[in-house]
């Protein structure tokens, strides 16, 4: 949300939606865990492109969303 090109874990949580419970953030706390690869406490966009396969995703599939 900075602009610089990194997500926070606590950037992360605030996009996510809903209200974690505390099984949804230990969830989430080991997929961000995963996707820190080098425990930096950001994660940078292009590995969260790689882990998320967006062309997956029925809107991109639809053509109502581009994969970017």
């Amino acid at each position: 949300t900075n602009g610089d090109g990194m997500i926070s874990f606590d950037e992360l949580i605030r996009m996510l939606r809903g209200t974690l419970n505390d099984r949804r953030l230990k969830a989430v706390g080991q997929v961000y865990k995963r996707l820190d690869k080098f425990n930096s406490g950001a994660v940078e966009l292009q590995v969260l492109e790689r882990a998320y396969q967006a062309q997956n995703h029925p809107k991109v599939r639809s053509g109502e969303q581009s994969i970017d």
